[in-house]
């Protein structure tokens, strides 16, 4: 007959550790019944930075009733990768017999959970490859070409909540008047953008498991591919983000425990991204900028300029490997040039009436692509520029950039 396996709550058993302030509370501990080897654990985290989407770096320890504590791997759901988006109830599985063998039978044992909120230092998000795990800073990724950064991890840069004005000003060059019109747009909650666009080495690595190094950009894929062509198709019928589990992203999902959501951006959230100074303040410009620019060069009517930072048809006929012109004001690239970037809207003419975390047009015979792409004149890599893509066709120009969602 097993022995019952006893969990409690973090108690003085733990202190010991020499723990931050933590930021849980209610925290529960049940093991499943009937008794499959894996325990519950259900807690509370607060934040302390009052922002929106808070970034938690999360533990989780073990005190058996003899020997030292230890800390707890074999996890699925939030907390999986060692960070947690978002305050509030949480729920963390272990698989203790996973981890413990037989000796989950012949002892008990104290759990405890430690979280801190560590969003202000969390400007960056960088995902490993190979361990699934995430880590956080203040600081870049290295650009180099061929820098690991481009195909070994995946790049997030932090964009806060807000409001923009999305669409181009009616003597912006270039500008396609029913497509573009103006309009105040308000995300409410603060999200990550990918500061790269998805290259094949990092394909490769989350979609079939093989250790590509490739840092050009991932094309001929379509939307089913990045989404499903089950529940990813329905977008924005199930707006709870849901994809098919053989698709890319419910692969990337499945690899990093359910944790998180990763997805395309809306059209909104990518043209909020595009803009983002980082100071709560977006261009209404046609590019958000680059050193040359803001120091007084001016556009001409073919946007020359604009080979600063991007790939376009001023400067090459081909798709170049990501991250080498100039970053946004954030610290993003190629926002602008060498890829189109798909997003998860429907397409429409007339969008002003989507306003508050818009997610477009429930049907339509086209998907949005931003970004612009190698081929493209100056006027075709605009932030406002969208072009209409039918789902059912896919183009080795046309890839996506990994959005990290609350």
């Amino acid at each position: 007959m097993k022995k019952a396996l006893y969990m409690f709550a973090l108690t003085a058993a733990l202190a010991g550790l020499a723990l931050a302030e933590n930021a849980v509370s209610d925290q529960t501990s049940v093991q499943r019944w009937p008794w499959d080897g894996k325990v519950d654990i259900d807690y509370t985290l607060t934040s302390t930075s009052g922002k929106t989407t808070p970034v938690f770096s999360v533990k989780f320890f073990c005190k058996p009733e003899s020997g030292e504590p230890f800390e707890l791997t074999n996890l699925e759901g939030e907390g999986f990768t060692g960070i947690i988006l978002g305050d509030g109830a949480k729920r963390t599985t272990w698989d203790a017999a996973a981890q413990l063998g037989t000796d989950v039978d012949s002892k008990n044992y104290q759990i405890g959970v430690y979280a801190e909120d560590v969003t202000d230092e969390a400007t960056y998000l960088t995902l490993n490859l190979s361990t699934y795990k995430m880590t956080y800073g203040t600081a870049g990724p290295n650009t180099a070409s061929g820098a690991s950064s481009k195909y070994a991890e995946l790049w997030f840069r932090r964009v806060e909540a807000g409001t923009f004005v999305m669409g181009s000003a009616s003597n912006e060059t270039g500008r396609t008047a029913n497509y573009e019109a103006q309009h105040t747009v308000t995300i409410t909650k603060t999200f990550y953008v990918g500061v790269f666009e998805l290259t094949e080495g990092q394909y490769d690595r989350i979609n079939s498991n093989t250790a590509g190094t490739s840092c050009m950009p991932k094309g001929n894929l379509y939307y089913s591919d990045f989404r499903g062509s089950t529940y990813g198709v329905t977008w924005p019928n199930k707006t709870d983000h849901r994809v098919d589990s053989t698709s890319f992203f419910g692969k990337l999902r499945a690899k990093t425990g359910y944790a998180l959501t990763f997805d395309l951006p809306t059209e909104a959230q990518w043209e909020m991204a595009c803009r983002d100074k980082g100071t709560s303040d977006r261009t209404t410009d046609g590019f958000w900028g680059s050193s040359r620019w803001n120091n007084g060069v001016a556009f001409d009517s073919n946007y020359s300029g604009a080979g600063d930072v991007a790939w376009y048809k001023g400067n090459t006929s081909a798709m170049q490997e990501v991250g080498l012109k100039g970053a946004s004001s954030i610290g993003t690239y190629d926002m602008h040039g060498n890829a189109l970037e798909y997003t998860l809207d429907w397409f429409t003419e007339n969008i002003t009436s989507y306003t508050t975390d818009p997610v477009g047009p429930t049907s339509s015979d086209y998907r949005v692509l931003r970004s612009g792409n190698y081929g493209g004149q100056g006027s075709n890599i605009r932030a406002a520029n969208r072009i209409r893509f039918s789902p059912a066709n896919r183009n080795a120009a046309i890839t996506c950039r990994v959005f990290l969602l609350p």
